[in-house]
C-alpha cells in the first residue's frame, strides 16, 4: 500500500513552480503548432471583427484566403536575412581561432552564479551593439558553457531557465543602436514618408540621446538585467537532482563542432583547392574591405543587418582557412535553421492577415479612442506588445503602424520621442514570449518551446508592469 502512495507523495512534495513549468510541459505546443494555431485563431477573429469573406474578395473587401496569401511573401528577404545570421553566426564562432577563444572565455566560470554573469556581460555588449552580433554571441558561448560546466567543470545549470534569462537579456539589451525605429528616427525622410500629408512636415529628426541612448532607456536596461538574476536565483529548482542539463551527445557535438580530422593530400588540382586558404582569403579579403570602408563612413550604428551578415560571411571565409572546412562547418549548421526558412512566411501570412483585412484599423480606433496625453505612450506600448505576437519584426511593424501612432501622438502633444520608445519597449518585451524569435534558441539547443514558455511568462509580465509603471511615472 505505501509503495502505490509513493508517487503521490511524490507528487505533493512538488513546489508550486515544478507544478507550474510541468503543466506548461503537458499543454504547450511546440513553436510550429503555435503558428498554426495563431493563424487559424486570428481568421476567426478578423471574420467577425470586419465582416471579410473567407474565400473570395467582394468589391469593398479582400477574402482572408486572400489576405493571408498576399502576405505570405512579406518576410522573405527577413527570413533570408536571419538565416544568415544564424549560419554565418555559427561558421564564424567555430572556426579555429574563434572557437579557441570562445573556449576560454567559457572556461572562466567555476560555478552557476559565474556563468550565468558572464553570460549576462557578453550577451548584453553585444545584443546592444547589434541584435544580430548578441543573438549568435549568446547562444554561442552558452552552449559553450553548458558543455563545458558539464563534462570539464562539474556544476549544474538548469537548462530551461538559463536559455529563458538569456532571451529575456537578448531582448531587452538589444534595446540599442541597431534598434530600427531609432535608426528610422535619425534619417531625413524615413518616417515622414509613411504618415499622411497633413504630418509630414511635422515628422521631425529625433536624435539617439533621446531613443536608444537616453538615461530612461538606459535605466531601464539596467534594472531589467539586474533584476534578471533575481529571476534566476528564486526561480532554480531547489534540489541539484530536478536540474535538467545538456545531453551527454549534445555535449560532445558541441565541443567537437567544426573539427577536421587530418590533413588532404594534395594529391591533384581540385583537392588542392578544395583545401587551400588561397581563394577564401582573397574573397573574405576583399569583403573585410568593404566592410571596414563602410563602418569607417557610418560608425557602428552603419552595422544593417545585410552588412552585419557580409561582415560574418567574409570572416567565416577567412579563418575558416579553405572552402572545404567552411562548407563542412556550414553544413553542420544547416539542421539548426529549419525552423527560420518554414515558419518564417507563416508568420508574414499573419501580417497580411491584419493588414489587408482593415483589422489593424479596427484595432487602433479601440486604443486611440481611450487614449489621453499622459496614458498614449503607455497604449502605445501595450498595442505594440500585442500586435509583435503577430507581426514578430520590430522594423516591419514600426512602418505598419506608423501611419496611425504618429499622427495620433501628434494631436495629443505626444514627443515623437516618447512614441518611438514606448513602441520599441513594447515590441521587445513580447520577444521573450514571441515563437518567432525563440527560434534560433529552440533550435541551437535542441530544447522545445514549452520548457522555455513557462519562464519567459514570467520575465514579460515582470517587465510589462515595469515598463507601464515607468511610463505613467517618468513619461
Amino acid at each position: 500500500m505505501s509503495r502505490n502512495n509513493e508517487p503521490a507523495k511524490a507528487l505533493g512534495k512538488k513546489s508550486m513552480m515544478d507544478r507550474y513549468v510541468g503543466w506548461f510541459v503537458r499543454w504547450m505546443p511546440d513553436s510550429m503548432a503555435i503558428i498554426l494555431l495563431m493563424t487559424f485563431v486570428l481568421a476567426i477573429v478578423i471574420k467577425f471583427a470586419t465582416g471579410s469573406p473567407f474565400i473570395f474578395s467582394s468589391d469593398t473587401k479582400t477574402s482572408i484566403l486572400n489576405a493571408w496569401t498576399d502576405g505570405f511573401w512579406a518576410l522573405l528577404t527577413f527570413s533570408m536575412q536571419m538565416t544568415l545570421v544564424m549560419v554565418t553566426g555559427y561558421i564564424v564562432s567555430n572556426v579555429g581561432i574563434v572557437k579557441k577563444g570562445l573556449l576560454k572565455l567559457a572556461e572562466l566560470p567555476n560555478n552557476e552564479f559565474q556563468a550565468n554573469l558572464l553570460s549576462m556581460v557578453a550577451g548584453t555588449l553585444m545584443s546592444w551593439v547589434h541584435w544580430g552580433l548578441g543573438t549568435m554571441t549568446s547562444i554561442v558561448l552558452g552552449r559553450q558553457i553548458l558543455a563545458l560546466a558539464k563534462t570539464k567543470k562539474g556544476y549544474k545549470i538548469h537548462l530551461p531557465l538559463y536559455l529563458g534569462m538569456g532571451v529575456m537579456r537578448a531582448a531587452f539589451a538589444s534595446h540599442g543602436l541597431s534598434q530600427a525605429p531609432a535608426l528610422m528616427a535619425t534619417t531625413p525622410g524615413a518616417m515622414a514618408q509613411y504618415v499622411p500629408d497633413a504630418y509630414k512636415d511635422k515628422i521631425g529628426l529625433v536624435p539617439m540621446t533621446q531613443t536608444v541612448l537616453s538615461p530612461q532607456v538606459l535605466i531601464s536596461i539596467v534594472i531589467l538585467l539586474l533584476s534578471s538574476f533575481v529571476f534566476y536565483f528564486l526561480l532554480r529548482p531547489k534540489r541539484q537532482e530536478d536540474y535538467k542539463e545538456i545531453s551527454d551527445e549534445f555535449c560532445e557535438e558541441i565541443l567537437n563542432a567544426g573539427k577536421v580530422t587530418g590533413k588532404p593530400e594534395m594529391k591533384d588540382f581540385a583537392t588542392f583547392m578544395n583545401n587551400s586558404p588561397l581563394l577564401t582569403t582573397i574573397i573574405g579579403g576583399f569583403g573585410l574591405v568593404w566592410c571596414a570602408m563602410s563602418l569607417s563612413k557610418t560608425g557602428i550604428i552603419g552595422l544593417s543587418i545585410n552588412t552585419f551578415n557580409l561582415l560574418m560571411l567574409c570572416l567565416g571565409l577567412v579563418l575558416s582557412g579553405s572552402p572545404a572546412k567552411f562548407s563542412k562547418i556550414a553544413i553542420e549548421s544547416m539542421s539548426n535553421v529549419w525552423g527560420v526558412v518554414v515558419q518564417f512566411p507563416l508568420y508574414a501570412g499573419l501580417f497580411g492577415l491584419i493588414t489587408y483585412t482593415g483589422f489593424a484599423g479596427i484595432l487602433t480606433n479601440f486604443f486611440l479612442n481611450i487614449a489621453t496625453t499622459k496614458t498614449f505612450p503607455v497604449i502605445v506600448f501595450i498595442y505594440s506588445a500585442i500586435i509583435n505576437m503577430m507581426v514578430p519584426s520590430g522594423g516591419s511593424k514600426f512602418i505598419i503602424e506608423l501611419p496611425y501612432i504618429l499622427p495620433a501622438g501628434i494631436e495629443l502633444g505626444v514627443p515623437l520621442w516618447k512614441v518611438i520608445n514606448s513602441y520599441t519597449w513594447g515590441d521587445l518585451t513580447t520577444n521573450i514570449i514571441q515563437p518567432f524569435w525563440l527560434l534560433p534558441t529552440i533550435a541551437m539547443y535542441k530544447t522545445k518551446f514549452s520548457e522555455l514558455m513557462p519562464y519567459g511568462l514570467i520575465f514579460c509580465a515582470w517587465a510589462l508592469i515595469f515598463h507601464a509603471g515607468f511610463l505613467l511615472i517618468f513619461y
